[in-house]
């Protein structure tokens, strides 16, 4: 562990931190630095975070905190009490009562609503967020009401009502409620109930691109009593917002551009109750229950339980529609990809909202269920008279020829169902899993509480040899800066994902467990029996000596592949790729800093 004399800088792993990008630098603008000797081989500050004062400190700085806590503590008071003196006078008028109704509905959720302390923060809240002036004049937050969509989602059945999506809740007040630490003594009761009944495992396996999750997936693909399913969100996206190709994780987890920024995007209701309602569909194996592109989409074929499923829809395909064979081709042949993604398809999820898109994919089936032998011209009368839509007839008929396509492919997906008898192979199968790269820690939660009975593996690789994969594969020749930028920024995301973990940790008890590539390479047996039995079941012997000639193969089979000559040994081959001074300055960057000890790697 690199320290400078006896100053190290220390920071609470909290998604709330603020960061600095610019011109390819990355700085904390929001660290404290003071002397402190630790041993960091039996490092114990990251397992017991204070949480209300963000820092690990001895006995007299914690009472200096403390003293400027219960100060700002104070202050917060006495602001809301002016505050709550100004507003009382306007209580009478519509927008306070229009915006103290939906945010109490939007809350009700999670919020008890005799809670003195959840009534502060909704009042905090409003008095906080007045509407903000948007381009074309408008206000901010009613532009966000009118674009929401009704919660009618094509192919799968919405369970809440429209009218509780109709208030954007801001995500610091949703997940401040959401997220209390103590234990949820409810949610473990239903937990260990459903944990005794039996019921086929589920397992959210929460990982980074170019992390080796690829060959955690193939050892669950190698075990017969598992399906693993691979990306399902990046269909889900695709189904939800119109996007094309692979829905890059970037542009889905990150805000505006889709490109590295300090915070997360932020998920609503709206899309949060979705995505919960289609990871029950695919845990329970409800197969007609999931969109459409789940069921067309290139990913499905790395699902091993579903290979007959897959070679019948692909070779089916390649004779009914050979120009449309997955469902990215009829995005980006029908003209919708450029709409929703822009003319490069290189545009976030925001483009897509103030685009429209889901609400133009979610009116259009439902016209076409109505009719199928509509015409554009008809489409574009009837999309108004219910949504109130208009737009211009070229996007009108991009819509209009994405619908036809999508039919199309979803035709033969369900002959495919049918005669390979899909659903019951999984729902055979006694572990459920789910890779996942385009969520974040933070938006997990509704996920978890809506199955008490999941498991949630954490599954980490070194970010410092994950940064080097993925610079590498876009930018084989490059300078060790780059590298050294990619891994701060990879520290800073991992950071905030662990900081959520350990808060979910202690309220949901028993449901996460870490697991690193490193070990499942080195320390096969140990590792993944270990995760195993943290499930209920036992590593199988075949699963493990697949692993074993894995990672000992003849050959390399690419960078896509699992297959390695000798595994071990490029665990830490980036250490040779790069100055020692650039190394150094990356593990002395406070978020990576935090991350390797957290985890236990070596500097």
């Amino acid at each position: 562990m690199h320290s400078n004399a006896n100053t190290v800088c220390h920071r609470l792993l909290h998604p709330s931190k603020n960061y600095d990008v610019s011109e390819g630098e990355i700085r904390n603008s929001n660290e404290e630095c003071f002397p402190m000797n630790i041993d960091y081989k039996s490092v114990e500050y990251l397992k017991y975070p204070i949480p209300s004062l963000g820092m690990h400190c001895d006995s007299n700085m914690m009472r200096a905190q403390a003293k400027r806590l219960i100060n700002g503590t104070l202050i917060l008071f006495a602001t809301y009490f002016f505050l709550s003196l100004v507003f009382d006078k306007n209580k009478d008028t519509e927008e306070y009562d229009a915006r103290q109704r939906g945010l109490s509905r939007g809350l009700s959720d999670y919020i008890n609503d005799k809670d003195d302390d959840a009534n502060l923060v909704v009042d905090l809240y409003i008095q906080k967020n007045k509407p903000r002036p948007t381009s074309d004049g408008g206000d901010a937050e009613e532009d966000e009401v009118k674009d929401m969509p009704d919660l009618e989602v094509p192919n799968w059945n919405i369970v809440h009502s429209a009218e509780d999506s109709k208030i954007e809740i801001d995500d610091k007040v949703f997940k401040e409620q959401l997220n209390k630490s103590e234990v949820d003594s409810e949610w473990l009761k239903a937990r260990k109930d459903l944990l005794a009944k039996g019921e086929p495992k589920k397992v959210f396996i929460l990982a980074y691109m170019r992390g080796g999750s690829t060959l955690l997936g193939q050892v669950f693909n190698h075990d017969p009593e598992v399906i693993v399913w691979y990306e399902p969100l990046a269909s889900f996206y695709g189904s939800l917002y119109g996007l094309p190709k692979y829905r890059h994780y970037r542009r889905i987890v990150f805000p505006g551009d889709g490109n590295f920024k300090s915070e997360f995007r932020e998920i609503g209701k709206w899309e949060s109750d979705n995505m919960v309602h289609y990871l029950r569909n695919l845990f329970k194996c409800n197969l007609p229950g999931l969109p459409r592109e789940t069921l067309t989409d290139v990913f499905l074929t790395f699902t091993g339980n579903m290979q007959d499923y897959s070679m019948c829809y692909y070779n089916e395909s390649r004779t009914n529609h050979p120009d449309f064979v997955w469902e990215t081709k009829c995005k980006e042949s029908s003209g919708m990809a450029a709409i929703c993604s822009g003319e490069k398809f290189d545009q976030a999820i925001e483009y897509s909202i103030e685009q429209k898109c889901q609400r133009f994919l979610i009116g259009v089936t439902k016209i076409f269920r109505r009719n199928q032998d509509i015409r554009p011209d008809e489409l574009s009368k009837e999309l108004y008279d219910d949504s109130g839509l208009t737009g211009s007839p070229e996007k009108i008929d991009a819509f209009y020829k994405h619908e036809q396509c999508m039919q199309k492919l979803y035709k033969t997906a369900q002959q495919c169902l049918d005669s390979t008898r899909a659903e019951a192979s999984c729902t055979k199968t006694s572990v459920r899993a789910a890779k996942v790269l385009r969520l974040k820690m933070r938006y997990i939660e509704p996920v978890i509480r809506a199955m008490p009975d999941i498991f949630v593996v954490h599954y980490f690789r070194d970010p410092r040899a994950i940064a080097r994969s993925r610079v590498e594969i876009s930018n084989p020749e490059m300078p060790p800066k780059l590298w050294a930028n990619a891994t701060k920024r990879m520290c800073l995301e991992m950071e905030k994902d662990i900081s959520a973990a350990i808060q979910l940790k202690k309220k949901y008890p028993g449901a996460f467990l870490n697991l690193k590539y490193e070990d499942v390479v080195v320390k096969t047996k140990e590792s993944l029996g270990g995760m195993y039995k943290h499930f209920g079941r036992s590593l199988n012997q075949e699963t493990y000596e697949w692993v074993a000639d894995m990672m000992h193969a003849n050959e390399d089979d690419g960078a896509f592949g699992v297959k390695r000559k000798n595994a071990s040994s490029l665990i830490d081959s980036w250490r040779h790729s790069f100055p020692q001074n650039l190394i150094d300055d990356v593990n002395q960057f406070s978020a990576c800093n935090l991350v390797l000890t957290y985890l236990g790697y070596e500097f």
